[in-house]
């Protein structure tokens, strides 16, 4: 995941984790993605983009990288997203053309960055610009990684989590995931995956069999 300033570009497996973690249910407030670019102060580091998705139960970060000299957001629907992502195979990246706080186009390219197809949407947008996520400061405690120094505990997991976790493994080209369990059985299992160009961070319930693709 890379954003510049001529849009934000995401791989199709990428596009398709994010898909999977948010809601499908138009009047849900997580009804798409929010992705927000962010400038370090003056203690260093380097520019990050951050895409954030949910349903409510589930929830992933993604970190990748940003040329951005600002603080920039937006919240895309989930009905954009999905349209553009059946016009893209896995060998394609996708390309959110974002004008200001407006997403109007969007761009499928090839491996070699050739266009190879183009979405639009009318009217007035399918992104807006917002000050935060709904719920980000509970979202931003929950999503937080335990300390390494946490006890080992065997968990068991449902199938449909781990179809999640495969899908983070797919977004970051790697063929293994970290996973912290929680201090108490009721709670959420969080799991890092890492690959060249993005950090994933996810929150999956194991007691809750996801069957959706």
């Amino acid at each position: 995941m890379m954003l510049t300033e001529n849009g934000l570009r995401l791989s199709k497996s990428e596009l398709a984790a994010l898909l999977a973690f948010s809601a499908t249910d138009p009047a849900s407030p997580y009804y798409g993605v929010h992705f927000k670019s962010s400038v370090p102060d003056d203690s260093g580091g380097d520019p990050l983009v951050k895409a954030r998705s949910t349903d409510g139960n589930v929830a992933v970060d993604a970190f990748g990288h940003s040329n951005l000299d600002r603080d920039r957001e937006w919240f895309v629907s989930r009905a954009f997203l999905t349209g553009l992502s059946k016009l893209a195979d896995s060998t394609h990246t996708v390309l959110l053309q974002f004008q200001g706080a407006s997403l109007h186009h969007a761009a499928v390219e090839s491996a070699a960055g050739q266009e190879v197809a183009s979405f639009s949407w009318p009217g007035s947008g399918a992104a807006s610009g917002q000050i935060s996520f709904a719920d980000s400061a509970e979202w931003d405690r929950r999503l937080k990684l335990p300390s390494r120094s946490r006890g080992v505990k065997c968990l068991t997991m449902k199938t449909g989590s781990l179809r999640l976790l495969a899908k983070l493994g797919a977004a970051a080209g790697v063929a293994s995931v970290e996973c912290y369990p929680p201090p108490q059985d009721d709670e959420r299992l969080l799991v890092r995956a890492e690959g060249d160009d993005t950090t994933w961070i996810a929150m999956v319930d194991p007691a809750i069999a996801t069957d959706a693709d």
